[in-house]
């Protein structure tokens, strides 16, 4: 097989994997929460419930969970196999790197939740000014930015390793 074949049979995994992970997903989150509100007997009236749940927060979490799926499935798939194994400083640093990134997009999550819970807390709050709607739009996706630049840095920082020390050991 030629590199080609090899790219095509990645993305064809990787697209499976993409599909059969949305598809895992969307039947989870849904029937999970149709059973949940079964046995807490949630009575959805009006039916917004059950719509919110099909066509937006189902294919939300689809999403996400087929994401998932296809990036874990690349990364244990799309491994050159004929190159030398990577050198331990290489893999190191590529760890490093992934942790930075995977604490950024767990600090930006938490940044934005915590303004979803206060939003929350605090609501109803009502929309008679542009500026409160704004503040309202605007607020949960800025906390979400400095979140994930806080963690990430965070993280950097916690991984760097200690400075040596300058001082030289004196003899008597």
């Amino acid at each position: 097989m030629g590199s080609g074949a090899g790219v095509f049979r990645t993305f064809i995994i990787v697209l499976l994997a993409f599909v059969l992970g949305a598809v895992a997903t969307y039947i989870v989150v849904v029937g999970g929460t149709i059973v949940a509100w079964d046995l807490l007997r949630v009575h959805d009236q009006d039916g917004g419930g059950a719509m919110a749940l099909g066509l937006v927060i189902g294919p939300v979490c689809a999403i996400a969970g087929g994401l998932l799926c296809a990036f874990v499935v690349l990364l244990r798939t799309a491994r050159p196999r004929n190159e030398a194994p990577q050198p331990d400083a290489e893999r190191s640093r590529d760890r490093k790197s992934l942790l930075v990134l995977a604490a950024a997009v767990v600090g930006g999550l938490v940044g934005y939740k915590v303004t979803q819970a206060i939003f929350w807390i605090v609501a109803p709050l009502s929309y008679d000014a542009r500026w409160k709607v704004q503040v309202i739009v605007w607020t949960p996706t800025v906390v979400m930015v400095l979140g994930a630049l806080g963690a990430g840095y965070l993280a950097r920082s916690l991984m760097q390793a200690p400075p040596a020390s300058t001082k030289t050991p004196t003899g008597t």
